[in-house]
């Protein structure tokens, strides 16, 4: 993945979210026709689908905005991945001249 051209990852991500968006879709579908016939078990489980699949959409966007941006960084575990720490300040490989 890391060897292909931005234009082309980009095109692999926005495939990606495309099947996962008409995945909720269906979901959501399934959820509003049988909510009142399944047990409370089988209705968290499907939400928690929902919220797992939803959740890697989100992911996806922000891969594809870093992608469109230029921005190849990878923020380290446990940061938010929204968040650029290095917005403030000198970019990478930056050194002071005194």
């Amino acid at each position: 993945f890391g060897a292909t051209t931005t234009e082309t990852r980009i095109r692999m991500l926005e495939g990606r979210r495309s099947r996962l968006e008409e995945r909720i879709h269906g979901v959501r579908t399934t959820l509003a026709r049988s909510r009142e016939r399944v047990d409370s078990y089988t209705l968290e489980l499907q939400r928690h689908g929902l919220e797992s699949v939803e959740r890697e959409v989100r992911w996806l966007n922000e891969l594809i905005q870093t992608e469109r941006g230029g921005q190849r960084e990878i923020p380290p575990l446990g940061t938010a991945h929204t968040t650029n720490p290095r917005a403030d300040g000198p970019p990478s490989g930056a050194h002071d001249s005194e």
